[in-house]
């Protein structure tokens, strides 16, 4: 039997390290399918039963898929919303389902998992981005997948537990690190993140993120915005009477002074009427590192929420005068 799958919503997960055992997420089945579908796009439907063979792909067809995802990516091209990453989440699901099901366990099994894991850090899907973590740990294990590409991961994890402040964990990857993995771009980049970090060098730091190799610096954004609160309260001391914002945006990596202006706004910072300054005297009692924006939108949902249960609670009194 099938039953729809559906797209986690992105940011559910937790540590990106954790490890989930299995085979990341993926059904486990006592026995080997033998694929014979030739559909290239397929959509994913959660198993409950064995699969039929006619609804597997073998592995060539698994590779045209996947030729198929990344052409669908370039036309993509700047966009990433809901739409795009359902259709990307779906079939990359279901391939990994595929390969699952037929316990195809190679190189382009790696490449699937580490393709996938991109996808995740690119929209911020932490869920689904832990279960290909734990699936690329495995098949590294067992020998599978390149130098290069088992660095790389290496590096995210050791940047996402830099960012989690887990100092344990980020001496435990630097012990089984040997010298050639210190001289890999991704890993060199990461320990650099880790310097800057802990001395609070924020110009090192900042720096760093623009210069961030393949998808390092989505990994930094899961706590770029701890970092830049920091970096202003050190601006909030150090100038004064003010600042102005376009400086604030160049020195903490901001895309834009308008983007940089509304994120000071966010956390209690006082600007001048035009936006172009900030009043560091007026901001440096002000300043809070939670987001205002999100924090009222809590206190409106949860608010509602109440709403709602007052409204039934009446409701069904009402019904229990009425029925009485």
């Amino acid at each position: 039997q099938l039953q729809p799958g559906g797209p986690p919503s992105a940011s559910s997960g937790g540590a990106y390290g954790a490890d989930l055992g299995g085979a990341g997420g993926d059904i486990e089945l006592d026995f080997t399918v033998q694929g014979t579908s030739t559909t290239v796009e397929k959509k994913y439907l959660r198993l409950t039963s064995a699969p039929d063979p006619r609804t597997v792909r073998p592995e060539p067809v698994l590779r045209q898929a996947i030729q198929r995802i990344r052409e669908r990516i370039i036309e993509f091209g700047d966009q990433h919303g809901q739409e795009q990453y359902i259709y990307l989440w779906e079939q990359m699901k279901s391939a990994r389902q595929d390969l699952t099901v037929q316990r195809i366990r190679n190189e382009f099994t790696v490449e699937v998992y580490e393709m996938h894991a991109r996808i995740c850090l690119e929209y911020n899907d932490q869920a689904e981005l832990k279960q290909c973590q734990a699936q690329l740990a495995q098949l590294y294990e067992e020998g599978l997948g390149t130098p290069e590409g088992q660095r790389e991961f290496l590096a995210y994890n050791l940047l996402y537990n830099i960012g989690q402040q887990a100092q344990n964990n980020v001496a435990d990857i630097m012990r089984g690190m040997n010298d050639e993995d210190r001289q890999n771009d991704f890993i060199l980049h990461a320990l650099k993140v880790r310097a800057a970090a802990s001395l609070g060098n924020f110009v090192a730091f900042f720096r760093l993120y623009g210069q961030a190799p393949g998808h390092s610096a989505y990994v930094m954004d899961t706590f770029i915005g701890r970092e830049r609160f920091s970096a202003l309260r050190v601006f909030c001391k150090s100038y004064m009477p003010s600042i102005p914002v376009s400086v604030v945006a160049s020195r903490l990596a901001f895309d834009d002074a308008s983007e940089c202006a509304d994120w000071i706004e966010d956390h209690g910072g006082v600007l001048s009427a035009d936006r172009l300054l900030l009043d560091c005297k007026l901001s440096k009692g002000k300043l809070v590192e939670y987001s205002i924006s999100a924090k009222l939108e809590e206190e409106r949902k949860a608010a509602q929420r109440r709403a709602e249960s007052m409204s039934a609670l009446k409701g069904w009194n009402q019904q229990e005068e009425d029925d009485s």
